[in-house]
């Protein structure tokens, strides 16, 4: 129940980064993903996810938040 619980909480990060990603809103994307990138290490830390999986998704939406205009 707490993986679910922990993996739920980095499925709904993700979605918020996404979401700010597509209305173009830099500044919140940028908040959205460092509050991903610290959901994502929780994660990893606690073995709920592999280290290199909470890098893959940093890295990943790292670039696309990167890309916004």
């Amino acid at each position: 129940m707490v993986n679910r619980a922990v993996k739920a909480r980095v499925r709904t990060a993700r979605k918020a980064v996404n979401d700010a990603i597509a209305s173009g809103a830099k500044d919140d994307a940028t908040a959205q993903l460092q509050a991903l990138a610290s959901v994502a290490d929780k994660a990893a830390k606690k073995g709920v996810i592999h280290k290199n999986s909470a890098d893959r998704l940093k890295g990943l939406y790292s670039k696309r938040v990167a890309a916004i205009s």
